[in-house]
């Protein structure tokens, strides 16, 4: 059996409500979070499918991820769940979640691309703070690994860097200089981190500002081609006999081109490799 916690947020009240759902899977084992995620992907699918086939306005989840606490009974066990937020179809409240939210993640937050920066490190020694050793980084992985354990999990619950390093301090109050270089280390990983999300971002800026430029142009085109279409007078008689719904879509204005490009373009990336 598994419980699932589904917090609410809301645009005018700060007040935070909880629903519990009990959610009783069939015989046999099951994978980790499967049955829990196939209850959250149902959900999912639900909220779109109430707007889109009945027009109820029930609005949609996000931010849906796995995650892991000490359990509040056994102080030595994990438990593990699936975290979602149901906003209102009117929340337009995006703030929090735009492209600078890197700067603000929780240092146990996307995981697999900091550690990939700690290992880049590990290959320029001509970068490391002046003293370090190659294996302070092993021991920076280390403790990051323990940074995600039940203990570290319950003392420092809110994961941001200051916690990483507070944790740091902890395991290596017996030896001062070890901990003087690992926290040097770690400013200059956190260093590295943003400038690679600094890149990430301004590359998506660029593809996004891209993908306009070429809608922008492409509505262009369309737009031309249907005003030299609409002047051929051979081509009247059959604009004539076509229903005039149809016919209103075919006028040489901008958002007929812009409905054609959207629609080229959404052709185009579905028969892309």
């Amino acid at each position: 059996m598994a419980t699932q916690t589904m917090q609410t947020e809301t645009v005018d009240t700060e007040k935070k409500d909880h629903v519990a759902v009990v959610y009783v899977h069939g015989m046999g084992s099951q994978r980790r979070h499967e049955e829990v995620s196939r209850l959250i992907d149902s959900i999912d699918i639900y909220l779109s499918n109430s707007y889109r086939e009945r027009g109820e306005v029930n609005g949609f989840l996000t931010k849906i991820s796995p995650r892991l606490e000490p359990s509040r009974n056994d102080p030595e066990r994990t438990e593990t769940y699936i975290r979602a937020i149901h906003r209102y179809a009117d929340d337009h409240d995006w703030s929090h979640a735009t492209n600078a939210r890197f700067f603000l993640a929780k240092w146990r937050e996307r995981q697999r691309l900091r550690r990939s920066i700690l290992v880049d490190l590990f290959e320029r020694p001509e970068e490391w703070p002046t003293g370090v050793e190659r294996n302070d980084i092993a021991e920076l992985v280390a403790l990051y690994n323990n940074f995600e354990k039940p203990p570290a999990l319950s003392a420092f619950h809110n994961g941001t860097f200051e916690d990483f390093l507070e944790f740091q301090k902890m395991e290596l109050e017996k030896r001062p200089n070890k901990l003087q270089r690992c926290l040097s280390l770690s400013r200059l990983w956190r260093s590295k981190y943003r400038v690679r999300e600094a890149k990430n971002a301004f590359l998506l800026i660029t593809l996004a500002l891209l993908l306009l430029l070429l809608l922008g142009i492409a509505t262009g085109l369309i737009l031309f081609v249907l005003q030299q279409l609409s002047g051929w007078q051979a081509l009247l008689p059959y604009l004539s006999v076509l229903p005039e719904s149809v016919a209103s879509k075919l006028q040489p204005n901008w958002a007929t081109a812009f409905g054609l490009a959207v629609s080229l373009g959404g052709l185009i990336l579905e028969k892309a490799p």
